[in-house]
């Protein structure tokens, strides 16, 4: 007999008759259910538990994807930002040259020995901040990478706050001596292809730094403005590790 047959006159409480016929009648759905014909007799279509968990499962699985594509694209959008900075501080330099009949900024002023600084390094105020209307780099101006942790700044206090370091070969208080702490821009070999700024844990660099003086914040890459302007990426191992190599162009071995 159907479902429509065996189910009971709604119960208005006149006669008995009808009370037992609906306590028989929830009896015979709760034993259906048991037999995994439904989970419930009057709700059509519902679902197993087996369902809800595969349900879930899926679910998570997507959120997954979902925030790791997030987190990869505003990794992407701070290293679209990082490019920008580069490429300010790269113009900025460059104006500075062709101010300066030819001449780099220092990228360290600092001499051995203990020695007093020699002239105005690049990080220095009025320098090649002047260039892109800023007093000073280090204050939320193109100077700091959004990529970049200010916890770093406790750990290498030579950052002087900044988020990039400019190539030594091109001018360094270190290389006076050899006739090389001024730089001339028509020295350089192939500008398009020798560093200015790159990602950096300190305001100078050099294939000689130490390990801690390199960053490659971005995905195990790091961004670099050349010489000519452009601005790309490099990962680590791209790096050059002979200074005489065109990446950073010293003059002499």
């Amino acid at each position: 007999m159907s479902d429509a047959m065996d189910k009971p006159q709604p119960f208005d409480g006149s006669d008995g008759g009808n009370l037992q016929e609906n306590l028989r009648w929830k009896k015979k759905c709760f034993l259906r259910g048991l037999s995994g014909r439904r989970m419930f007799c009057a709700a059509k279509g519902g679902m197993t538990l087996i369902e809800i968990l595969v349900m879930i499962s899926i679910i998570l699985i997507l959120s997954s994807f979902l925030l790791a594509g997030v987190s990869k694209a505003r990794e992407l959008a701070r290293s679209i930002q990082c490019i920008n900075n580069l490429r300010q501080l790269g113009a900025a330099a460059i104006g500075y040259v062709y101010e300066h009949e030819g001449w780099f900024p220092l990228a360290n002023a600092n001499r051995p020995g203990g020695e007093p600084e020699l002239g105005m390094p690049w990080y220095a105020d009025y320098a090649v901040a002047s260039y892109v209307g800023l007093i000073r780099l280090d204050k939320k101006g193109p100077g700091q990478c959004p990529s970049d942790q200010a916890v770093w700044e406790k750990i290498f206090p030579m950052r002087k706050g900044l988020s990039y370091g400019m190539n030594e070969c091109l001018g360094s208080a270190y290389y006076v001596a050899s006739n090389e702490g001024y730089r001339r821009y028509e020295t350089l070999k192939n500008p398009a292809a020798t560093c200015l700024f790159m990602d950096a844990n300190r305001y100078s660099l050099i294939a000689s730094s130490p390990s801690d003086a390199w960053t490659f914040r971005h995905q195990c890459g790091a961004n670099v403005s050349y010489a000519d302007g452009h601005c790309g990426r490099i990962e680590k191992k791209q790096v050059p590790m002979e200074m005489t190599d065109v990446f950073w162009d010293k003059l002499s071995p």
